[in-house]
């Protein structure tokens, strides 16, 4: 089962860093305020813990403060990259940083300043790699923001562009595209794409084919629900369907666990977990029928509670393997605070049924 690859993935050991430099845990600890050994000391205020990380990224060179802020961002700790990048950009305001500081706010989802930054860059003369990410990067912002349609023809203008795409940029711009595209409504389109590309895609492209089965989540869950139970004699076809449906969308999430992306592997289990959620409340709400007398009627609300409760338990046991995944590896991102929010109330709510 698809789980067991998750469990594989959290209890994995890291490898081993040969190199000695740079100091992340030297940063780690700098970055935390001593607490006093005694009464005369005082702990260190915000405005002394900068003018330490400064005096202590100084000593260090660009390429292992990129490194530091990619291991933050690998983990979630998207406010702590950024004080590392506001220092970079001042002391190597070059495009690259810039792109990279536009990035991570775009990681915290302060969209208008991403795009802002984005369209700066786009009006100079770019290398043509660093063109093409920030193109994609801004079509993504786009997407984000809930523009798919301007998302969905700026994908389609980095298709026109052929001269800065390199092998394999094609099925990637594609894999984006149809996910955009299920993003504006048009499932179909969006669903036959990323299939289509799907295949084609190398093995290094692990972000974009996450992102594009995340929205085939998104697409499948619409259908499931749009398997409404009203009852009657169609409530068990119903609910039997709307359930495969809900399994296929848990395939796609397997399918993003082996692509090691945490970002989209919390996100996914939240959807997944949301979704069980509105199912358990649309079968508790069907009515019994209308002939049941009083009596019989509550016994009928009875065991449909009872059969319920499997989608609420399963909602819960989602949320707690995400929760550890997210502890295990480090997130520290709102998907951990959201994951633990839904586990604390379904363990409520069902201790006290």
């Amino acid at each position: 089962m698809w789980w067991f690859l998750l469990l594989k993935l959290v209890a994995a050991e890291p490898e081993n860093d040969p190199k000695p430099d740079p100091p992340s845990e030297v940063i780690e600890e700098a970055e935390e305020a001593p607490v006093p050994s005694d009464e005369s000391e005082q702990p260190l205020s915000e405005e002394q813990r900068q003018e330490n990380l400064r005096q202590l990224w100084s000593s260090m060179s660009d390429e292992d403060l990129t490194e530091q802020i990619f291991a933050r961002q690998s983990s979630g700790k998207y406010d702590s990259a950024q004080e590392i990048l506001d220092f970079l950009v001042d002391r190597n305001d070059v495009p690259y940083y810039s792109f990279l500081w536009a990035q991570n706010h775009e990681f915290m989802e302060l969209y208008s300043v991403a795009l802002t930054e984005y369209e700066e860059l786009l009006n100079l003369d770019l290398l043509p790699d660093l063109e093409l990410n920030v193109r994609f990067r801004k079509a993504i912002v786009l997407d984000d923001m809930g523009l798919s349609r301007e998302a969905v023809a700026a994908f389609r203008r980095l298709r026109r562009g052929k001269k800065l795409l390199g092998e394999g940029d094609l099925e990637k711009v594609n894999l984006l595209l149809g996910a955009a595209l299920i993003h504006s409504g048009k499932h179909r389109c969006g669903t036959r794409l990323i299939n289509k590309n799907l295949p084609l895609v190398e093995a290094d492209v692990a972000w974009y084919e996450a992102r594009a089965r995340h929205a085939l989540i998104d697409v499948l869950i619409q259908s499931a629900e749009k398997k409404v139970i009203r009852g009657g004699v169609k409530t068990k076809s119903l609910v039997a369907s709307r359930l495969q449906i809900m399994s296929a969308a848990e395939q796609q999430l397997g399918a993003i666990i082996q692509l090691y992306e945490s970002e989209f592997i919390l996100s996914g289990i939240i959807s997944i977990v949301d979704a069980y959620l509105r199912f358990y409340d649309d079968v508790i709400t069907v009515p019994p029928p209308q002939e049941y007398a009083l009596q019989r009627a509550k016994i009928y609300e009875m065991a449909l509670l009872e059969k319920a409760e499997v989608l609420r338990r399963k909602a819960l046991s989602f949320s707690s393997k995400g929760v550890n995944y997210a502890k295990r590896v480090g997130w520290d991102g709102k998907a951990l605070q959201e994951l633990t929010a839904r586990r604390d109330a379904l363990q409520k709510a069902i201790q006290q049924r």
